[in-house]
């Protein structure tokens, strides 16, 4: 090639310094025409070494968006190659469908069976059938990649120990496998032995806790702790309060003065401590104080008095947080369109709570429908 013949020239110049002296000498004596040619020699050297550098950065390049190319594409085979192996072993070896095991498989990844049929295997020696495990395996695909001795048997362990083993071990964990995310050591053992203290016997705990998984994943602070001693006092039934506990949380969480005096006038409102309507009362009078009066000052402007207002509180509590446009919606139809009263509506506060076109109006319309006919 060219740029191998002129390095191997200029390399061969300067291994013969006497030489290349001699031609400097001819070049001096020979004037300008000598120099010139000179001159143009160099040129053409200089366009002959540059060409080859370029074709030598285009054809690195080239190799580069080459290797870069095929290097995506083999990267994208292998991840379909390795996707596709999730999707079979979820759907042979987990029961999942196919649809269930595509939407798994994106949060999932090995490349052997080993670490996912160690869990497979667990799950089976605990009493996991192809229902649960799916059920589980579904919410929860992760659990494939994980130890299973260090992060399922311990806590699995622990479940059993206090009754809850087999098939329901199996129903309990797939129903709320967030539990394995939490420390046996630092949570659910601490949460366990507090809940004890809500419950009169284990028994009740267990069947409570089966009933309600998310229990063991609720953080029981100390002021949760006060609010659930006062309302054992007062009469509140455990099984009210574990169902409060569970899906009002926030109430619970109360600061517990303020909790003390929200209760006290519940029970000037003559509410009954041994039903439910208790708890849903200290729920909504937790809320703001604005709020319960702009509720009480929408409700004023329906025609309520307020004996109607408080009763209507009474009977259903929720009906004072419900949104302010849906009241309007469904009280404006049942006046407008049905001819009821505000007494009649007053009377009965929980269609409130009702949807306005998947329950009132179909189930409205059923009633003319009998009406026009003479059936009631």
């Amino acid at each position: 090639m060219e740029s191998t013949d002129v390095a191997g020239t200029t390399a061969e110049t300067d291994r013969n310094g006497e030489e290349w002296s001699d031609d400097e000498e001819c070049l001096s004596a020979g004037g300008e025409e000598t120099a010139g040619e000179q001159r143009q020699i160099d040129g053409d050297i200089a366009v002959q070494t540059a060409a080859p550098a370029e074709d030598v950065v285009v054809q690195r390049q080239t190799t580069a968006a080459r290797y870069i190319t095929s290097s995506s594409r083999d990267c994208s085979q292998n991840h379909s190659s390795s996707s596709s192996f999730v999707v079979s072993y979820l759907i042979n070896s987990c029961g999942l469908a196919e649809n269930e095991a595509i939407s798994a498989s994106k949060k999932v990844h090995f490349m052997t069976t080993s670490k996912p049929d160690s869990v497979v295997s667990l799950l089976e020696s605990y009493g996991f059938t192809k229902r649960y495990m799916c059920k589980l395996i579904t919410k929860r695909p992760s659990l494939l990649s994980s130890d299973p001795e260090v992060h399922l048997k311990p806590k699995f362990d622990f479940l059993k120990s206090k009754g809850i083993c087999g098939v329901e071990l199996a129903k309990f964990i797939s129903a709320d496998p967030c539990i394995l995310n939490h420390s046996l050591e630092t949570q659910l053992i601490p949460r366990f032995d507090n809940l004890r203290s809500l419950f009169h016997t284990d028994q009740v705990l267990i069947a409570n806790i089966k009933r309600y998984p998310i229990l063991l994943r609720k953080h029981l602070n100390e002021t949760i702790m006060l609010n659930i001693e006062l309302l054992k006092n007062l009469g509140v039934s455990e099984h009210n309060i574990c169902r409060f506990l569970v899906f009002q949380y926030a109430t619970m969480s109360f600061p517990s003065h303020g909790f003390m005096e929200i209760v006290q006038q519940v029970k000037r409102m003559e509410f009954d401590p041994s039903q439910i309507m208790f708890l849903l009362a200290i729920h909504v009078l937790t809320g703001s104080t604005s709020t319960w009066e702009t509720k009480m000052n929408m409700f004023r402007g329906l025609g309520w008095s307020e004996d109607k207002i408080l009763n209507a509180f009474k009977k259903h509590p929720q009906c004072m947080i419900t949104s302010k446009k849906k009241v309007l919606a469904i009280n404006d139809f049942l006046v407008n369109h049905m001819g009821y009263t505000s007494s009649i509506i007053a009377a009965c506060p929980s269609i409130f709570c009702y949807s306005l076109e998947k329950r009132i109006k179909p189930r409205c319309s059923v009633y003319r429908i009998l009406i026009s006919n003479n059936l009631i």
